[in-house]
């Protein structure tokens, strides 16, 4: 009976959960669900508002209709409840759920706080001002938030700190991090916390610099030039606070040269049209070396520059007037300043113009991942030289604390692979811009900005293809020599050679970094009102920017050892070291059948500098290799030789070749001074290259010492009048 009788009323049980139905003794945390009940008045209110929601249709007894499980309190109606209208019931249900979702709500952040979840992309956002409101961003993740987010972050993903973190100081050097404490006996030991990450322009400023400086490859006569450079830069501004390449000069002293006034030596005016991008150069000179609007003695000129390319910027966001020719050029290098300036001064001006720049970047980005001439999203055609500017304007976002949706850097990611081949060699654009018999335009330059975007974009300097094309570009260092007679030596490769060899490190940068400091500061102007510029190559790039372009990018060139902290080798990350890295004249001779194109390449590279038969029969078998780059490098080491064959095998070539190649073929015949070279060159007179044709007149002219013209009857005629002992 007694056990029938327990059955029928059983003994009073622990408390439960209103949420889970687990006992819970007294108030406190449930340990099934972590809901927490603060007191037992409050515990009372919520099971009865739970109990409330749970009951259905009473029975015919006001009984709840389910049945009562063993360990469960009954629940009751109250004879008001059951005499209640049923709309007072759907009232009172409704008000009842509303205040159970207000209890719930506090009751889990009390519980569990990592229900909340923050998404920290590093610096916080500046507070916007009364009556402004910042346009919405998207909040993906980005692939570069490790670059921003504090280590305590990285190191636990779910915490969430009471109140942003303060930027970082740009000022400040990097703070040197702290031995640990010895721990108490008995007591295991705590490992001290990792150092915060420095901004990438923490060493602009203060002792950083000198470190940096030291650290990187500079020295006093870099700094000396950069210093003479800001000057000439800051003499040359025009009172609306723009640069312009074309009309700099205007306000420049005249000389008298006893024969009339002269304007100054300030010569080499560039083209019309581009005065944001101008601007946009000029602006990054100034904050590279630290002055920034309020700090420096050139806080005048780097505010009324930024003030110039706010003032151009559309509502769209677009930076400078869409309707110039290659508008995402201008957009492209004056989002980059305004973006600098963000992150530098943390002022809501430039702040809020960065994220409409970065957000007209974003919609202008192609299918394809990349960025053409023009600011139309279906363009169809994606530009290497175009996305090199869009990408260091994203990144400089970041740094400011701007986010970028990260499939907008998977898609520019996977585009730049796809425009690099094995050997490491980046396409110009993946359509139009073909040169002759179809041939894809490239260059070293091309190869630089593919290099340099995909290490800003998170790609590790132990990949393969990113060592070949590293490779490719230590073998081209600069050469002040090499820029005034080759299109592809110009100052825009020496940028992003720079910037891609100062983030690869290594030998490789310190050789590029040695050429060019010998080819920058001796070339320096440093007489008259010229002084601190560079005079134009007669390239066609350096003509088209004129003394403006070349100046900007050489002391950006030349600031580089501090301008941005190294990506991986300041969190110890060394480049892996590359297997196929030709170091020996007998590894060279190895390698000259090697399957990989790059390290024939490199073998060959090695073999034109060296003496010997062996080197001279690799080089002669390298003229048949698939490979044009491959094959130019023969040609180049044949040119060289003084073997009386050397030039038979570069006649051989030249009548074989059928692409550019023909071009340097032409040019190494005329280097080496032989007149058995004339018949061949005769016949390079009627190519159907016109390049190749007047580079076979130049040829011809060296070795005759005649002008005679692009004639060939000319050139056929002076050969058969030629006594026969001076061919």
């Amino acid at each position: 009976m007694r056990e029938s009788g327990a059955a029928l009323h059983p003994a009073p049980g622990p408390e439960l959960c209103p949420f889970c139905d687990a006992p819970m003794p007294g108030a406190g945390a449930c340990a099934a669900c972590g809901a927490r009940i603060a007191s037992p008045a409050r515990a009372e209110a919520t099971s009865a508002l739970i109990a409330l929601l749970r009951l259905g249709p009473p029975a015919a007894d006001g009984q709840p209709a389910e049945p009562v499980a063993p360990g469960r309190r009954p629940r009751r109606l109250l004879p008001v409840v059951r005499r209640a209208p049923s709309w007072v019931l759907s009232a009172a249900a409704h008000a009842a759920l509303l205040l159970l979702l207000a209890q719930l709500v506090v009751m889990i952040r009390e519980a569990d706080p990592l229900h909340a979840v923050r998404v920290s992309l590093g610096a916080p956002r500046a507070r916007e001002e009364p009556g402004e409101r910042t346009p919405d961003r998207e909040d993906e993740p980005s692939p570069a938030k490790a670059e921003t987010r504090s280590e305590a972050e990285a190191t636990d993903p779910g915490r969430v700190p009471d109140a942003p973190p303060p930027p970082v100081p740009v000022a400040d050097p990097p703070p040197e991090p702290s031995l640990p404490t010895a721990a108490p006996a008995g007591a295991s030991p705590t490992p001290p916390a990792p150092p915060p990450r420095p901004s990438p322009f923490a060493a602009r400023t203060g002792p950083g610099r000198a470190e940096a400086l030291t650290r990187h490859g500079g020295s006093a006569e870099t700094e000396q030039a950069v210093d003479r450079g800001l000057a000439w830069l800051a003499a040359h501004q025009s009172e609306d606070g723009r640069w312009s390449s074309g009309r700099f000069s205007k306000g420049c002293p005249v000389e008298d040269d006893g024969a009339g006034k002269i304007q100054c030596a300030c010569w080499g005016e560039g083209v019309h049209g581009h005065d944001v991008a101008y601007t946009g150069l000029a602006v990054l000179c100034f904050l590279g070396a630290g002055h920034a609007p309020g700090e420096g003695p050139y806080t005048r000129e780097v505010t009324a520059g930024l003030a110039f390319l706010l003032a151009s910027q559309q509502p769209d966001g677009a930076v400078g007037d869409p309707n110039t020719g290659y508008p995402m050029y201008n957009h492209g290098i004056g989002s980059l300043a305004i973006c600098e300036a963000a992150a530098l001064t943390r002022d809501p001006r430039f702040l809020r113009a960065a994220e409409l720049a970065v957000q007209y970047t974003l919609r202008c980005q192609q299918v394809g991942g990349g960025w053409d001439y023009y600011g139309w999203a279906n363009a169809g055609r994606n530009d290497v030289s175009v996305s090199g500017w869009q990408v260091m304007a994203l990144k400089s976002a970041l740094i400011a604390g701007i986010p970028v949706p990260e499939r907008h850097w998977a898609a520019a990611s996977k585009f730049l692979r796809r425009m690099t081949r094995s050997d490491g060699e980046v396409r110009y654009a993946d359509r139009g811009f073909q040169g002759s018999e179809g041939n894809v335009r490239h260059g070293p330059g091309m190869t630089a900005v593919g290099l340099l975007c995909r290490l800003y974009l998170g790609e590790k300097p132990g990949d393969a293809a990113l060592a070949a094309s590293a490779r490719r570009i230590a073998a081209e260092t600069p050469s002040w020599h090499r820029s005034t007679e080759s299109k592809l030596h110009t100052v825009y490769y020496w940028y992003y050679g720079t910037l891609a060899l100062f983030q690869w490190g290594g030998e490789p940068w310190a050789d590029w970094n040695r050429e060019l400091k010998s080819a920058l500061i001796p070339n320096q102007r440093k007489d008259g009102h010229a002084a601190g510029s560079w005079d134009p190559a007669e390239s066609w790039l350096s003509r088209f920017g004129g003394r403006l372009y070349a100046t900007t990018l050489n002391i950006l060139n030349l600031e580089v050892y501090y301008r941005y902290l190294p990506i991986y080798r300041d969190l110890g990350v060394e480049p892996t070291p590359d297997p196929t890295l030709i170091r020996t004249p007998e590894q060279a001779l190895a390698s000259v059948t090697a399957d990989s194109s790059g390290t024939r390449f490199a073998a060959v590279q090695m073999l034109a500098a060296t003496e010997g038969g062996e080197a001279f029969k690799a080089l002669e078998k390298s003229l048949g290799d698939p490979n044009s780059m491959v094959r130019w490098q023969a040609v180049k080491g044949l040119a060289k030789r003084t073997e009386p064959r050397a030039l038979d095998l570069l006649v051989e070539a030249l009548r074989a070749e059928k692409g550019l190649l023909r071009r340097v073929l032409v040019d190494a015949l005329g280097e080496r001074g032989d007149r058995r070279a004339v018949p061949a060159l005769l016949e390079a007179l009627a190519d159907e290259d016109s390049e190749v044709r007047r580079r076979a007149v130049r040829a011809l002219e060296k070795l005759s010492g005649e002008s005679l013209g692009a004639e060939t009857a000319k050139w056929t005629a002076w050969w058969r009048e030629a006594p026969r002992a001076r061919r």
